[in-house]
């Protein structure tokens, strides 16, 4: 199971609103804006969404996805680097790649890769069902008519 050593949003909730948005835009803003979903996202849409991230780290050889697999995550890679295959096609992951988006807009429910960590690998994963009420209130130009349709 995707784990993590220490809950973010407890850290979170103990600091000051200011400061606590400051570092969670801080934080993922970078990682964010990889995301074309997400890329013309105001900052109070970022930290909202950036709230519901979940964690998680893979060690060189895990399988971060498997094909087949069922997903329902849009998976971003902070830091590392991965191999995806699907047949013989291969793909190279780095700091900033993403997959899982179509299991993440609910178009496919398994997964067409299997995606394998070939370093130390820090992740989040995202699933629209946490952000959907994020998006209502912030909408973000092209996503919302998305969702609306998902």
């Amino acid at each position: 199971p995707r784990k993590t050593l220490f809950d973010e949003d407890v850290i979170y909730e103990e600091l000051p609103p200011k400061f606590s948005t400051r570092l969670v835009l801080h934080r993922f803003e970078r990682t964010v804006h990889h995301v074309p979903f997400f890329r013309k996202a105001t900052n109070e849409c970022i930290v909202a969404i950036c709230r519901n991230f979940h964690g998680f780290t893979a060690m060189p050889g895990d399988m971060i996805l498997e094909q087949g697999e069922h997903n329902h995550e849009l998976i971003i890679m902070e830091y590392g680097r991965a191999t995806g295959t699907d047949g013989a096609i291969k793909t190279n992951y780095s700091a900033g790649a993403f997959f899982g988006e179509m299991e993440f807009l609910g178009l496919q429910e398994k997964s067409p890769i299997t995606v394998q960590a070939k370093t130390y690998c820090d992740l989040y994963g995202l699933k629209l069902g946490h952000i959907k009420h994020t998006m209502a209130e912030y909408p973000v130009r092209g996503l919302t008519d998305l969702l609306q349709s998902c």
